[in-house]
């Protein structure tokens, strides 16, 4: 939880370990002992990601976040909606962005986004880019890397 904020912000669990190469190794995060994502990294290294991830809810109990590194998402089944900041350093510009069935979008990595909502059963395909650091909470007050802002 990040202090100085009176909001509750859910607490997050992730997996215990997080390594930068994978194959075939399980992911999930958790919000208030309630499954968020759950993600199989078919193969991540630090300098691309294959991954197949169910997305179980929204993420509008927190502020938006950016990624570590870019990636291009495909919904395989569902679809969701997302808030996109273009510059998170002005969190008053952002538009809505639909993630339809089967059609790939790209996410950048300096974007920052929130998904607010999902329909059916969502699982994507995701193939990311090289890894560039960690990913932030972009708050009012600035960002926040997300190992503070739990």
């Amino acid at each position: 939880m990040m202090s100085g904020n009176n909001n509750e912000v859910p607490a997050t669990e992730r997996s215990p370990r997080s390594p930068r190469w994978d194959l075939l190794g399980w992911y999930k995060v958790d919000k208030d002992h309630r499954r968020f994502i759950r993600r199989l990294r078919i193969l991540q290294n630090p300098y691309f990601a294959i991954l197949l991830t169910r997305i179980y809810t929204d993420d509008t109990d927190r502020p938006p976040h950016n990624h570590s590194r870019p990636f291009w998402t495909m919904a395989l089944s569902g679809s969701y909606t997302e808030r996109v900041w273009p510059d998170p350093r002005d969190l008053g510009t952002s538009f809505i962005r639909e993630h339809p069935r089967l059609r790939p979008v790209l996410v950048r990595q300096h974007e920052a986004h929130q998904i607010i909502s999902i329909r059916g059963r969502l699982r994507t395909a995701v193939l990311a880019g090289r890894h560039h650091g960690t990913f932030y909470f972009w708050t009012p007050a600035g960002p926040v890397d997300w190992k503070q802002y739990r």
